[in-house]
């Protein structure tokens, strides 16, 4: 028999608890629950994680690191001017989240969860500074903030659609998400 390294092991615990919140909400993932589906002792995750919470937490950075990795924003940077640029985030944004769709649904369900720390959470600069936009002393934190929020807010929501079947995310409307952005952006912050 061979051994898992402690690498495969938390991989397991990782997804495991990520596919049993998705089933069940966080209320209906517990521990022991985890560890029964994981195939890992509870000795061994709380060795790791000492409250579930803590696991959830690093389930939830394991998940977003997951999407957020696989966007190349070097040569979403290279595509031309500033809207290029945001249409080709955009579209590596959403083939990204496509592409680990379970780790995507998994941050989605959980964001606003209390359970998630606050020095977890994004505020959503990586993905702005990926647009090439970055924060120029003009606009206010509170502003900069909302705007992020808003660009986040029709890229997920798009996203969640496609996921859960209610629109494929065909090229028309792929466009029409990365246009939205591009009109939240060139209107609140672009020059």
């Amino acid at each position: 028999m061979m051994l898992d390294k402690p690498e495969e092991k938390k991989l397991r615990l990782f997804e495991t608890t990520r596919d049993m919140i998705l089933a069940n909400g966080i209320q209906g993932a517990s521990m022991a629950k985890i560890s029964k589906e994981a195939h890992l002792p509870m000795g061994t995750i709380y060795a790791l994680y000492p409250a579930k919470e803590d696991l959830i937490n690093a389930t939830y950075v394991f998940c977003r690191s997951n999407y957020l990795h696989d966007i190349d924003y070097v040569q979403c940077q290279q595509a031309g001017d500033s809207k290029a640029v945001v249409y080709a985030a955009v579209q590596a944004y959403m083939d990204a989240a496509l592409a680990h769709d379970r780790d995507f649904l998994f941050v989605e369900q959980c964001y606003l969860d209390p359970v998630i720390c606050e020095d977890v959470l994004s505020d959503g600069s990586e993905v702005l500074n990926g647009f090439g936009l970055h924060s120029d002393g003009e606009h206010s934190a509170q502003n900069v903030y909302l705007i992020k929020q808003m660009v986040l807010s029709v890229l997920h929501k798009a996203i969640v659609l496609a996921l859960t079947g209610h629109t494929a995310l065909d090229d028309a409307q792929r466009k029409l998400v990365a246009k939205a952005c591009w009109d939240i952006l060139s209107t609140l912050w672009v020059k």
